[in-house]
């Protein structure tokens, strides 16, 4: 029984080794591997449990930052705010004609005028800001991933979409502590993706707390794809020989 164990570990072993690029390694295998994530991946939600009525975005669709990707029923605030923009508009007129009296009309008058304008675009901003409870805007540029509720159905608990950005990726290691110590934020070290591809990244945290049972602590780099050649979710390695710098 001891025999036929060491055989599959000798296996196990083997495999591994093979799957991963020669230059990595001299790390071994905990050391040299890494994961390649989304430089950012948010999932988008609203306050509470809303009506869709409009979606603008399908799954694969590209957006940029502030793009509007989904509405809620909203009931009367868009009267309201129709009805305050008008309001806005008949302020500025009259503060307008009172400007164009000059010496004909008070002083107290056209602070008057000019409060009323200034009143009306606090309406105005107030119901801006009311409306955005009812809209969903990208935070960032991406890649819309999921839309797991359409048009007439309620959004429960869980996000309404789920936007990738993959022009830069995030290398997240898990380094042994014989490394510690060995890379600081702002270093620049090379990493191999799994067809054995390198490119630079820059290291933007070294944890400083190691984890108790793994002896290991984190690390991640953030390197450039803005072909989008490199796959997130795939593995990827430290570049053998390199320890920051």
């Amino acid at each position: 029984m001891t025999f036929w164990f060491s055989r599959v570990a000798a296996s196990m072993a083997l495999t591994m080794a093979l799957s991963f690029p020669a230059s990595a390694q001299s790390f071994g295998v905990s050391e040299a591997r890494c994961v390649l994530k989304p430089f950012r991946d948010s999932a988008l939600s609203s306050a509470g449990r809303e009506l869709v009525t409009e979606r603008l975005v399908s799954r694969g669709d590209r957006v940029e930052t502030g793009d509007v990707l989904m509405r809620f029923f909203s009931g009367g605030i868009e009267g309201q705010r129709l009805r305050a923009e008008k309001e806005l508009i008949l302020a500025q007129q009259q503060l307008d004609r009172v400007t164009r009296l000059g010496s004909v009309v008070t002083a107290s008058e056209r602070a008057e005028a000019q409060m009323e304008v200034e009143m009306r675009e606090a309406d105005m901003l107030e119901l801006s800001l009311e409306m955005a409870r009812f809209e969903i805007r990208a935070p960032h540029p991406g890649i819309v991933l999921e839309t797991p509720v359409s048009v007439g159905e309620a959004l429960e608990d869980g996000p309404a979409l789920r936007l990738v950005q993959v022009d830069q990726l995030r290398a997240e290691f898990d380094l042994p502590l014989g490394l510690l110590g060995q890379f600081a934020d702002g270093d620049t070290i090379e990493v191999l993706d799994e067809l054995d591809r390198s490119r630079g990244a820059q290291v933007v945290f070294v944890d400083p707390v190691v984890d108790l049972a793994s002896r290991s602590f984190r690390m991640h780099a953030v390197l450039d794809n803005a072909s989008e050649d490199w796959t997130a979710g795939s593995l990827c390695f430290l570049q053998k020989g390199d320890t920051g710098g």
